[in-house]
């Protein structure tokens, strides 16, 4: 994860540094906090099969930088966890961190801007299975996002919805599978401009 990361936060100040040179335009720094469902599903060798929707609050850093009006990129962190129990009474505990790269063009000149935008990066989900260890695993991320942004001087408050696809695969040692396919995230932010 590391690696991922240093290699999203090079590629990030690249493309920024040679873009902001070629014109205007302002960084900016956010946190965001949310509530995310992700389905865990399960296939069980001794039970039957099942899935079971995990609800958890989500937090993250993001830090970017607006090309014009309209357009901005970013890199964002988040982190969340949650516990379920499956029919056959096995506890899971769930814990997903994203790293990401997003883009998002800004509709309209005032103060209030509805945005669309696409996000890619990594996902990193910990499972631990109650006897049956722990796994960690990573995968590829995309998704999209929308939402309204309202701007107040040089701070900008978000509401949003976030979906990012990402197909994690878990096979623990007893032999069941567990597949966390996507998360959806809604959403607020606060970002500072300068």
């Amino acid at each position: 994860m590391k690696k991922v990361l240093l290699a999203a936060a090079v590629v990030s100040a690249t493309c920024m540094g040679s873009i902001g040179s070629a014109m205007a335009s302002d960084w900016f720094v956010g946190v965001e906090a949310g509530k995310a469902k992700e389905k865990l599903s399960a296939e069980f060798v001794d039970a039957k099969n099942s899935s079971k929707k995990l609800d958890h609050s989500d937090f993250g850093l993001r830090v970017g930088k607006y090309l014009n009006d309209n357009v901005r990129t970013y890199a964002t962190i988040t982190t969340g966890k949650d516990d379920g129990k499956f029919g056959n009474g096995q506890k899971v505990e769930l814990k997903s961190q994203n790293l990401l790269m997003s883009a998002d063009y800004l509709f309209g000149d005032g103060n209030l801007k509805p945005f669309v935008g696409a996000s890619i990066g990594a996902n990193r989900t910990k499972i631990d299975v109650s006897g049956a260890g722990s796994k960690t695993e990573k995968s590829f991320a995309y998704g999209a996002q929308a939402g309204v942004v309202y701007t107040m001087g040089s701070v900008d408050l978000e509401g949003g919805y976030r979906y990012l696809k990402h197909d994690t695969t878990f096979k623990a040692n007893t032999g069941d599978k567990f597949k966390n396919k996507d998360t959806q995230k809604v959403y607020l932010s606060a970002s500072y401009r300068f």
